[in-house]
């Protein structure tokens, strides 16, 4: 075979899973880098404007700096690039999901990029509102609460965190999965949502370790993109703060640094997000054995006779 395979449906060890994370986005780098340009990088753009225009009003008078004005402008300018990050964060996973819904629907072998572009294109708006439907329905009542118990003292406040903080760890594992259940397997929220539990049941520890380890490996990988803040920072970002330079250009070129981080932070999280999705398929195949059901019906398919004229009897 001239194409490299990985197969998706099929039970998959601890080490396999760590492993095969790697290798799947291997055959894939070039559609997963032509992603990130396209679907991603035009966020960035926009969070680096919006940083270079407020910080251009923030320090227009150096003088007035301390200025409510001028730091409602900055904190603006952050807020616009946090919002950027955030959508591109999300944009990130649809596109790894699309991507690994097209290599699933193309038999386990490299896809090019119009066939993920095509599965973008059908999911993306759903994995978007569903999305919208997680933050409004969970975390901002979560905030209210917190933000309630804060009134009536910082003992219930603690006593909350300790109470929601087990309770949120136990529940991110089984919701990592709600996602992709849902576009994958087309079922309603309730039910992925129901799906996805019941697939991490009797295996959660397992699951946990996948996403703990996954995460510190692609934490490590994403330590690279700090050399070139260094670089910048000790050659443009330094130097202007403490010699009274341009104060505008120090926090231009700050928010630079931190925005190559950032992405390639998020390019390194591919590792993590696939070794996510192999353990999916690994939970899917122990739970329901799909392919191999798949393959025992295919025994009987275009299977011919011994006998030329059977059925004439």
């Amino acid at each position: 075979m001239e194409q490299s395979q990985l197969v998706l449906t099929k039970v998959r060890e601890f080490g396999d899973v760590i492993s095969d994370g790697f290798k799947i986005l291997k055959i894939n780098f070039r559609v997963l880098l032509q992603g990130f340009l396209l679907y991603i990088m035009p966020f960035f753009v926009i969070g680096m404007v919006a940083i270079k225009y407020f910080s251009a009003t923030m320090f227009l008078n150096p003088e007035d700096v301390l200025y409510e004005s001028n730091f409602l402008g900055m904190f603006s300018g952050i807020m616009v690039f946090g919002f950027s990050f955030g959508l591109a964060y999300i944009f990130f996973f649809i596109f790894l999901y699309s991507l690994f819904v097209a290599y699933e629907r193309n038999d386990s072998m490299p896809v090019d990029f119009g066939q993920v572009q095509n599965v973008f294109k059908e999911i993306w708006l759903k994995i978007l509102g569903l999305y919208l439907i997680i933050l409004f329905i969970i975390i901002v009542p979560f905030i209210f609460i917190i933000g309630g118990l804060s009134f009536i003292g910082p003992i219930a406040v603690v006593i909350a965190y300790l109470i929601a903080f087990p309770v949120l760890i136990y529940a991110m594992i089984p919701m990592q999965f709600f996602p992709f259940v849902y576009i994958r397997e087309k079922l309603s929220i309730t039910a992925s949502m129901k799906r996805s539990f019941y697939l991490v049941k009797n295996h959660w520890w397992v699951t946990f370790g996948v996403h703990l380890i996954s995460s510190i490996m692609a934490g490590m990988l994403s330590n690279v993109f700090l050399i070139p803040i260094y670089i910048v920072g000790g050659a443009l970002v330094f130097p202007s703060l403490i010699e009274g330079g341009d104060m505008e250009n120090s926090a231009f070129y700050g928010a630079l640094c931190f925005m190559v981080y950032a992405m390639g932070a998020l390019f390194c999280s591919s590792y993590n997000i696939s070794c996510s999705l192999l353990k999916y398929y690994d939970l899917a195949e122990r739970k329901d054995s799909s392919s191999m059901i798949s393959r025992i019906d295919q025994l009987g398919e275009n299977k011919e006779s011994m006998f030329e004229n059977e059925g004439d009897f």
